[in-house]
């Protein structure tokens, strides 16, 4: 598919980076250029080859990364293309062994880079690794080492019965058996700090691009286990993320049904998949309902 056209502005270095970094934006300014500080800091140690994907946003973003970090590469869309196909468009052409899928509302030290890459070194085997993620609070993020997200797992993890039930089916989705402090092997990760070899990225040709917005970092974990590839999480150190800072938290929850909903439908062609489908579909649209009634009557 061809991308759309672009006001792009490259780094012309030659030397082989150590990390190729890739940040998808959409109308979150002040949260990637606080991330983009971070990096900044993380280059007298690193040779960071960073990459800027902002999708269409309308809060000045592109031109806030331009005047404060002229070494990014920038490519300003004119047209949200979604998280997917935007990384996507940089990970094909990636200049180091080592690609870090990066949101912007997160907060990262050099160290973390630096512990990361070496850990990945360490595991030649190992496709896709994040480290140990919180939130903004110092809450530990589940979402970082997930299973596959069955129906029942799902409700599980939603309702807040993963934390009676404690049988490994109604806990799969997080893998809520599983302590936040010891490395381990997982189906999936989240993609808000994703640590991917350029080649198991490449085998699995990147993001399927019908996913516009969630559920594609659950599924190109999926296929690179598939493939052969170790999808590890690795709490060797901590990496802060805001999340929600794109879009709403209904909109947000509307269209992270949907997306699974779509990875059944892929991951289980047949009567199976369409049915657990149209189940993620509908609450997906009840929970848009929800959101256009009353307050008081929600």
């Amino acid at each position: 598919m061809k991308p759309p056209q672009a006001s792009v502005v490259r780094d012309t270095g030659l030397m082989t980076p150590d990390l190729s970094i890739v940040v998808v934006s959409y109308e979150c300014k002040r949260y990637l250029l606080d991330v983009l500080d971070d990096l900044a800091g993380a280059r007298d140690d690193l040779v960071l080859d960073v990459h800027v994907v902002d999708n269409a946003s309308r809060d000045g973003t592109a031109d806030a990364v331009r005047s404060a970090h002229p070494w990014v590469a920038l490519i300003a869309l004119p047209e949200n293309i979604g998280f997917g196909r935007a990384n996507n468009l940089v990970i094909a052409d990636a200049r180091a062994e080592t690609v870090l899928l990066l949101n912007p509302d997160t907060r990262i030290t050099g160290h973390a880079l630096r512990a990361c890459l070496e850990e990945m070194g360490r595991s030649p085997d190992v496709g896709i690794l994040t480290p140990r993620v919180v939130d903004e609070h110092g809450v530990f993020d589940r979402r970082c080492m997930r299973g596959f997200p069955t129906l029942w797992g799902l409700f599980c993890q939603v309702s807040g019965l993963d934390r009676v039930l404690r049988d490994r089916r109604s806990r799969r989705y997080t893998l809520g058996w599983l302590p936040d402090d010891a490395a381990t092997d997982v189906e999936a990760v989240s993609g808000a700090v994703m640590f991917c070899r350029a080649d198991a990225l490449r085998q699995v040709q990147g993001f399927d691009e019908r996913f516009f917005m969630y559920g594609e970092d659950i599924d190109v974990c999926l296929r690179a286990g598939d493939a052969g590839w170790r999808v590890r999480f690795w709490p060797g150190v901590t990496v802060t993320h805001v999340g929600g800072r794109s879009g709403t938290p209904h909109t947000a929850r509307r269209a992270w049904a949907r997306a699974i909903g779509d990875i059944h439908r892929i991951r289980r062609p047949g009567r199976r998949g369409r049915i657990a489908g149209a189940i993620c579909d509908a609450a997906g649209a009840a929970i848009d309902v929800a959101r256009r009634l009353p307050r008081r009557g929600r």
